[in-house]
């Protein structure tokens, strides 16, 4: 995906969604603050049609060639918890971390189709409690 960065355009924001410490979605924020579309991606790269507050983003997006570096660090930082969001960039080769989300958009993110919500609340699971 090309960065558009150096002719003062926005970074290509991508968050990896994390469900105890495994990379189960990506989305992509293209174009924040000209015409902002999303991307979507499950965990085997394949990308879905997905609208949410933003529409889906139309035609080719080429992941970067070191995604699978991208993921290896998500699942680093997320491996603590029952779900987070990372947030990374990547500029010219070199990735670059974000935040850790835990409530995006306070979990009030409408999806078209309706069905991806309960996909996404499928994946969540606490711990259990091992201390008596």
């Amino acid at each position: 995906m090309e960065e558009n960065h150096a002719n003062g355009g926005s970074l290509n924001d991508y968050k990896f969604l994390c469900f105890n410490g495994k990379f189960k979605y990506l989305w992509v924020d293209l174009n924040r603050y000209t015409n902002h579309t999303r991307g979507w991606w499950n965990e085997k790269l394949q990308y879905l049609n997905i609208d949410s507050i933003y529409p889906g983003h139309k035609g080719h997006i080429a992941l970067p060639e070191n995604i699978d570096e991208m993921i290896r660090i998500a699942e680093t930082l997320a491996s603590d918890f029952p779900f987070v969001r990372v947030d990374l960039y990547n500029v010219d080769g070199k990735i670059y971390f974000g935040e850790l989300t835990f409530y995006p958009q306070s979990g009030y993110i409408p999806f078209k189709p309706d069905s991806f919500d309960f996909e996404l609340g499928a994946e969540f699971s606490l711990p259990e409690n091992t201390e008596q």
